[in-house]
This record gives structure tokens, C-alpha cells and sequence, in this order.
């Protein structure tokens, strides 16, 4: 009989999972090779002290780039570095998803940061995360998707046995402008300023700096209240304080998730308050999005303006999945969480002491001290200052909506790429989540090679 290797089994299951990822386009045609380094990657023209590729943003995308980069096309680790202003990789990503109480999460257990789709499904049976938790299941259906411990532990294993945490450099970027051959990063770090040079850029920023704050909050906060946003840096949910009466305002999943968790810890203290009817989706986006037919006809449309209106209209913002709704009403039958739906242009917000308020519209009101927002991220483009000083002085092209109009190969000016959100004029309803990184690296893969 016949015996494969390990090694030559994972060549296979990488090249299958490149193809997979490949979602093809107008324009492109055949498939892309795989495992070795691409012309593309040459250094051509470049100074000595430059990188081949700079990443910025050390999340779920740049991590997983930079894995890609290094293991998929032959980029050298001494030629590449994520600049990021966390120590280690993923801690958005780790902060955020414990202050929901996330369980589960809403992406298909294909997506991760290894380059074999069933590397997270294998890794199951030996995930150390498990030993006091047997009675839930690893993967729920359908599409498998994992319970958040396994995805992290197995992330942390793909960062730790590819050197991936040795890759990064902690700094926030500051300004960025193009030298010969490519573009030199300015960047602030705890120890100082300094600089970094590289033939590539990838900007793989999230949106992190961009969480939304209704303006009666924010005079709510200004007034001294306890008013926090679920995905801001400084928020820790573990380290709240006792409350007498907390709202959660935000009717898609982070409020139905830390709706939970909240009333687990306190029952009958909770109200969640959402500004529209509960809407229930599997996926914060279609399932055909991950698929060529739906991406062929939103590659067919020439204009920024109509690809954006159909993000919008076909991502579902402020939804939840089937058993986070099945929990809340759990929670409701049991008295433990009250749920209201108002009119959000009604409500209002004030002061009625030192530590309490009164939120309000015409026909409900509730006394608190506590207000916990979950209205996820404004629509405004991500990166802030140095991004809208480098479009400006670049003369970088964007749509009415302020994002990146880029290239196919996610090319938004001679090699300086983008992926995550900044890319999603290109990429889609998909381009912010895990499977935007596997469709970054496929683009990366088809282009460049």
C-alpha cells in the first residue's frame, strides 16, 4: 500500500485550499501556482536597509498575510515586518471578543490563520482548551464554526510554530511617503519615533479608532456617567463594578452577546435596547458572497458609488445568529434580561444625579447607571489622520464614500496594497472578516506571481 507523507498531504490540502480561496474574476483566468516564490517578489531596485513587505496592523488580516507571505510565497522572515501598536498579535482581536462574551464565532471553521483549510478541524482533537470544557461541542453547525477557545488556542500554536510574533514591531504608524523603489513609515513606539523602509506596503488596518457614539452618549459620558462602548480599547468587562440597573444599547450580536453575559452575572439588572426589530442572519453577509457568482456581478459594476450601496444593502449590520436570538429569549423566559425596541431617532439621554440617568423616547423610559454601547464602528474610512494625509498628498483615489478605489491585485498606489476594510470596494461584503484575509492572499497569489 501506498503511504503519503505528512508533508506532501499538506502540500496537496494547501494547494486545494489556494484554489478555494481563489474566487475567479473577469479577467482572470487559470489558477494560481503554488509554493514558490513569484517574480513578483524579487527585489528589484531597492535599497539595502529595506523590507520586502511591511505590514501595517497586526491583527486577524496582517497576521494571517504575513503567514501567507512568508510560508505560501517565499518572502524571507528577515525581509518582512507587521508594524503594530500591541506586543502581541491578535490582541484586538482577544480583547474585543472577551468584553462581548463571544462563544462561538459566526465565521465557518475554514477560516484561520493557517494556509490548510482543515488545520483548525484536526487541531480539535488535541486543543488543550478543551480539558474542562468536553460538554461543548468544538464546532457547531452548520459550516462548523468553533467555539472562540479552540480558534485562539490554534491561532496562538500557527503564530508560535511559524515565528510569527518574531515578525512584529511595536509602533503606530505615523505618515508614510514613497522613496525609490518604495515608501519609507514613519512611526511612534512606547521607546521613541524611528522609521522603516520597504519595497511593498500592505495596509491592513481595522477599525479599531472608528467605534460609533450616539451624541446623547456622548453628553451622557461628557456629564460623568458610567457610559462605555463595547469595542473601545480602555473597556474591560471583566472589571466592571456592581450596577443596579445596566441598558445595553445596540440590538445586533456584541449586544446580544454581552447582554448575556451581563445578565448571567447580575439577572434581572439588564435591559437590552435595540433601535430597530431583532434581525436574525447566520452570517453578517450571504453565504454566495464567498463564491465567484455573486463577486463576478459586483466586479461587473464600473462604479465606487453602486458597489457601496450594495455592500450596505447586502451586509447584515446589526444582526444576530440563531442561537444568540434562542439565548436571549432563554434569558427573557427566566426573567434574567428584559429586551425593548424603540424608535433610535427618538431616544435621549440625561443626567437625573451623580450617578444616574434616564434614557428615553416618547413612549418608554428607563433609569440606569450603567449604559453599555454596542453599535459597532462608524462608516467612516479607518486610520484616521496619517491615512487622510497620505491620500491627500499622494493623490490617492477614493470613492464618495472615502474608501480606496484599488486595482484587482488591491494596488491603491504603485506597490501599497490594502486588505481588511480599506479594501472592500474591491473585495466586497466579505473583505472585513476572516475569509477578506484568505481573499486578500488569493488576489496577492493571482497578481503577483
Amino acid at each position: 500500500m501506498e503511504h503519503r507523507s505528512e508533508d506532501s498531504q499538506e502540500t496537496k490540502e494547501t494547494d486545494l485550499t489556494s484554489r478555494r480561496r481563489w474566487v475567479p474574476l473577469r479577467g482572470m483566468t487559470g489558477a494560481p501556482a503554488v509554493g514558490r516564490v513569484r517574480e513578483g517578489f524579487r527585489r528589484q531596485g531597492a535599497t539595502a536597509d529595506a523590507l520586502d513587505w511591511l505590514i501595517i496592523g497586526g491583527g486577524i488580516h496582517g497576521t494571517y498575510l504575513s503567514h501567507f507571505l512568508t510560508k505560501a510565497l517565499g518572502v524571507g522572515h528577515e525581509r518582512l515586518r507587521v508594524l503594530d501598536p500591541h506586543e502581541v498579535p491578535l490582541a484586538t482581536w482577544r480583547h474585543n471578543t472577551e468584553n462581548v462574551g463571544m462563544e462561538y464565532l459566526r465565521s465557518a471553521a475554514v477560516h484561520h490563520l493557517d494556509l490548510a483549510s482543515l488545520s483548525l478541524k484536526r487541531y480539535a482533537a488535541v486543543a488543550r482548551c478543551f480539558e474542562s470544557t468536553r460538554e461543548r461541542p468544538a464546532t457547531i453547525a452548520p459550516y462548523g464554526r468553533p467555539l472562540l477557545c479552540l480558534f485562539n488556542e490554534h491561532s496562538q500554536r500557527i503564530i508560535e510554530e511559524n515565528g510569527l510574533d518574531r515578525l512584529r514591531i511595536r509602533g503606530r504608524a505615523e505618515a508614510l511617503k514613497p522613496i525609490e523603489g518604495g515608501y519609507e513609515v514613519q512611526y511612534s513606539s512606547p521607546s521613541g519615533g524611528s522609521r522603516l523602509r520597504a519595497l511593498r506596503v500592505m495596509i491592513a488596518i481595522g477599525m479599531d479608532d472608528a467605534t460609533c457614539w450616539p451624541d446623547w452618549a456622548v453628553r451622557l459620558r461628557t456629564a460623568g456617567m458610567r457610559v462605555h462602548h463595547v469595542l473601545d480599547s480602555d473597556f474591560s468587562r471583566k472589571e466592571l463594578g456592581p450596577w443596579r440597573k445596566a441598558v445595553v444599547y445596540g440590538g445586533g450580536l456584541s449586544g446580544a452577546q454581552i447582554s448575556a453575559a451581563l445578565a448571567e452575572r447580575s439577572p434581572g439588572t439588564v435591559t437590552l435596547v435595540s433601535g430597530h426589530e431583532m434581525e436574525v442572519h447566520l452570517f453578517d453577509s450571504e453565504p454566495s458572497w464567498q463564491g465567484a457568482n455573486f463577486m463576478s456581478s459586483f466586479a461587473a459594476e464600473p462604479d465606487p458609488a453602486a458597489r457601496r450601496e450594495i455592500i450596505t444593502r447586502e451586509r447584515h449590520r446589526g444582526s444576530l445568529t440563531p442561537e444568540s436570538r434562542e439565548e436571549l429569549l432563554r434569558l427573557e423566559k427566566r426573567g434574567a434580561l428584559d429586551t425593548v425596541n424603540v424608535d433610535s431617532s427618538e431616544l435621549s439621554g440625561e443626567p437625573i444625579s451623580d450617578s444616574d440617568f434616564r434614557i428615553s423616547t416618547g413612549g418608554w423610559r428607563c433609569e440606569a447607571d450603567l449604559l453599555i454601547l454596542a453599535t459597532g464602528y462608524d462608516t467612516k474610512r479607518p486610520g484616521g489622520e496619517w491615512v487622510e494625509r497620505m491620500v491627500e498628498e499622494l493623490s490617492l483615489p477614493c470613492a464618495p464614500c472615502g474608501y480606496p478605489i484599488v486595482a484587482p491585485d488591491l494596488e491603491w498606489a504603485r506597490r501599497l496594497f490594502v486588505s481588511g476594510p480599506l479594501a472592500e470596494l474591491e473585495l466586497g461584503p466579505v473583505a472585513r472578516n476572516i475569509s477578506g484575509a484568505h481573499r486578500t492572499a488569493a488576489r496577492l497569489e493571482y497578481y503577483l506571481e
